[in-house]
């Protein structure tokens, strides 16, 4: 409702004009989406027993329309309404997807070996494209930092850390290297 408080400032005339609009819409997007299965409703509280007659009377008035077949419930004290509506067609779902070639519509992949060996497998391969990918950086960072302080080798200051998951952080010089998952050790000459 926002700022919409209507003519005179009443507000259960507003809140009973705002749920009468509702009513119609819900009754149009019920068909227009086709929605099935236990529905509640929830218009805004009104204190007086007609406006919530009223509202049920046009949301039932709505449905009329509608070629399936439904229950309407009365109107709680909260302002709930609880109906059912019978489904006539497919879904978005089904109207607009396709079985699965690969499992048969069962959303399962059979595999020849547990799969806990397949996600294993998947990640140690991910895990060594990563780790090479890293070393090279790390070898392009150490060539570069060894051009620089060829002169003198007692300068070097570089680190190696090994932390307990296997993550190396290594530090070079005046600047934070970058950081590698391995699954073996990295040395520096």
């Amino acid at each position: 409702t926002g700022k919409f408080i209507g003519k005179g400032g009443n507000l259960e005339e507003t809140v009973t004009k705002n749920n009468l609009e509702a009513a119609e819409e819900i009754a149009r997007q019920l068909r227009l989406r086709d929605m099935g299965g236990i529905i509640v409703i929830d218009f805004i509280d009104m204190t007086l027993e007609s406006n919530r007659e009223q509202v049920l009377r046009r949301l039932v008035e709505c449905l009329g329309r509608d070629r399936t077949k439904h229950q309407v419930a009365e109107v709680t004290s909260l302002g709930l309404v609880q109906m059912t509506r019978k489904r006539v067609g497919q879904g978005l779902i089904e109207a607009f997807s396709t079985t699965c070639e690969s499992c048969g519509g069962r959303g399962i992949h059979i595999h020849a070996e547990p799969v806990n060996k397949v996600a294993l497998e998947k990640d140690m391969e991910q895990r060594f494209a990563k780790t090479s990918k890293a070393e090279k950086e790390l070898d392009e960072d150490s060539d570069e930092n060894s051009d620089e302080n060829s002169d003198d080798e007692s300068e070097s200051n570089d680190v190696v850390e090994q932390t307990p998951k296997s993550e190396v952080v290594v530090e070079t010089g005046r600047r934070k290297g970058r950081r590698a998952v391995s699954t073996g050790v990295i040395s520096t000459n």
